[in-house]
Formats: C-alpha cells, sequence, structure tokens
C-alpha cells in the first residue's frame, strides 16, 4: 500500500506493508521539495513552470519507485496548493493523470484535518482531548478532539510558504533567499 502527499512545498511518498493484523511497517518513505505552490500568488494562483516541472519530475520519480515495490493499492492526495488554484489546480491534477498516471484527490481542508488529526492521535493512549497543529506550506490547521472524534478545527492562511511570499516581497532590498546552494 501506498500514499503520495502533494503538497504546497514538498511531495511526500509512504509505501507501508502489513507486519502484522494490527501493524504497518515502512518500505519506503521519502519527503522531497518540488515548490509547486512558491510564489503562486504572484503567478494568479497558478505554479511557476520551473516548480510544476519539479513536481512532475519528483512524480515520476515515485511512479518508478512504486513499481519497484510492487504497490497494489495506492492512494495520491493534494492539498492546499491544488486546491488555492482552483480550475488550474483540477487542470494539473488531470495533467498529472494523463502523464504519470496517478488519479489524484483534491482533498477538502476538512478531509485533511481529519486524516492528520487520526494520523496523529490514533496512538495516543488517552481518551483526553488533544490539540494538534499542522504546520504545511500554504495553511496551518488547528485541530482539537480525541481519538474517537475530531471536534473543531481552525484553518488560517498562515503556513510557512505562504508567509514568507506575503511577507519577504513588503521588506525593500531585503531577501531570506540564499545566494547561492547550500551545501547539504
Amino acid at each position: 500500500m501506498g500514499v503520495i502527499d502533494i503538497g504546497t512545498l514538498k511531495i511526500k511518498l509512504q509505501i507501508v506493508k502489513l507486519a502484522s493484523p494490527n501493524n504497518l511497517a515502512t518500505v519506503y518513505k521519502s519527503n522531497t521539495l518540488t515548490c509547486l505552490g512558491l510564489r503562486m500568488h504572484e503567478n494568479n494562483n497558478r505554479p511557476k513552470q520551473e516548480y510544476l516541472e519539479q513536481t512532475f519530475n519528483e512524480l515520476s520519480r515515485c511512479k518508478q519507485i512504486i513499481e519497484k515495490e510492487g504497490v497494489d493499492k495506492l492512494r495520491v492526495v493534494s492539498t492546499h496548493a491544488l486546491r488555492e488554484m482552483g480550475d488550474v489546480g483540477k487542470e494539473i491534477a488531470k495533467q498529472i493523470q494523463q502523464s504519470v498516471g496517478f488519479n489524484v484527490e483534491i482533498i477538502s481542508q476538512e478531509e485533511e484535518a481529519n486524516l492528520f488529526f487520526q494520523a496523529v492521535t490514533g496512538d495516543f493512549p488517552t481518551k483526553k482531548d488533544l490539540t494538534v497543529v499542522d504546520i504545511g506550506g500554504g495553511s496551518v490547521q488547528i485541530l482539537i478532539g480525541n481519538k474517537n472524534q475530531l471536534k473543531k478545527t481552525f484553518l488560517l492562511k498562515a503556513g510557512a510558504q505562504y508567509l514568507h511570499d506575503t511577507l519577504v516581497p513588503a521588506i525593500p532590498g531585503k531577501t531570506f533567499l540564499p545566494k547561492k546552494k547550500l551545501k547539504e
């Protein structure tokens, strides 16, 4: 089984297998910077071509890994960036289907909140309410509930990339991007 999350900044791939009746073991995991939503608000809610190409290249790489690992079930979701792009996002999802073969679900903020909350709270031994914060590239979600129920959600357009894109141009002559590539 596998899942791909196409986010504002990164594409995440996780492949798991059933290790025992209630236990999944990770076979492969990646978290690759593609910048799909980088500066999209300066580009009429469209991705810049270079970031779109990086996204398609990474999805092609993911497809090779999925085929190599013999994944029989796959879910491909996209969150904030494609959702914010509206019809453009839907068109990109169609292009991904045609070129890579992945059926991309552009999930709602509510579904994104539920999936994240379940993933985080599923192994907590307490039945008490918890507050979980999901900080993404495009948005921040504050989620409150317990392992049985997500009770409240708050969505803030305050993700790391969204804030950078919104605030950095407001500081004349100042950039926070590195002038040359940093060594890894």
